[in-house]
């Protein structure tokens, strides 16, 4: 009887803690996507990419990313609250846009989204964030890309001729949805940034025909793609994030 009381009481001590705890969630991803095709040049470490930026007037990639964040902590943390936060303040993305290199955006920014935060009312927040880096899409046993991309957008190559080692079959040509986030947790009782966690994500879609890789899919089938990164690696990136919690 004393082992079961002491059992119950932990289990009701944790459940107590979980209860307590709540989660913001911010998703500063989905302003705007990045079309990059590559230039013909070698020999240089500069990015000579063309790269067009296409602003985004509806908030679904973010919103997609808020609701694949909150689904995550409902699965690793039953009794957590969670708050989506769906913000399209220009300046906080201008904001974010400065420290996209910075290997500590959350730090950086905490000051800019202190006015969103304020009527949460959470514990912690979990906050994504865009970063840059080299582009680097996986292919059979091999990866493809180059310069730098960010964010969200599409990588669209007309040169590369890729080979598929199963059926031997060869792609003139591939399109490349990406995602390329930053996912951090902080704690805003301390202001104490737990864990970062870096994710280049990507798809790498050959072309077997002559069409231009952008024609490729739909418009709407672009945006599915987006979100099936989004939804694939922000399933996996929240409970890693979580875990480093005490």
């Amino acid at each position: 009887m004393r082992i079961a009381a002491v059992l119950l009481a932990a289990l009701c001590s944790l459940a107590h803690a979980q209860d307590s705890r709540s989660f913001a969630i911010l998703s500063l991803l989905g302003d705007r996507l990045t079309i990059v095709q590559p230039a013909m040049t070698t020999g240089s470490r500069l990015d000579h990419n063309s790269h067009v930026t296409l602003k985004l007037d509806t908030p679904a990639l973010d919103h997609a990313a808020l609701l694949a964040a909150d689904s995550a902590v409902r699965k690793a943390l039953p009794g957590a609250r969670t708050q989506m936060l769906l913000v399209r303040d220009p300046a906080i993305y201008e904001a974010q846009a400065r420290f996209v290199d910075d290997a500590d955006t959350l730090h950086s920014i905490l000051p800019v989204l202190a006015p969103v935060l304020q009527g949460a009312g959470a514990t912690h927040l979990i906050l994504l964030t865009k970063m840059r880096q080299d582009a680097h899409f996986e292919v059979e046993n091999s990866h493809v890309g180059s310069g730098r991309v960010e964010g969200m957008g599409f990588y669209i190559d007309r040169i590369t001729v890729l080979r598929d080692v199963q059926n031997g079959d060869n792609y003139a040509g591939y399109l490349a949805p990406y995602a390329y986030f930053r996912a951090s947790l902080a704690d805003l009782g301390t202001g104490k940034v737990i864990d970062t966690i870096d994710v280049p994500a990507s798809e790498t879609r050959g072309m077997h025909s002559a069409v231009h890789p952008w024609d490729e899919l739909t418009p709407e089938q672009k945006i599915a793609s987006l979100r099936a990164i989004l939804d694939r690696e922000i399933g996996d990136v929240v409970p890693r994030l979580l875990a480093k919690m005490r």
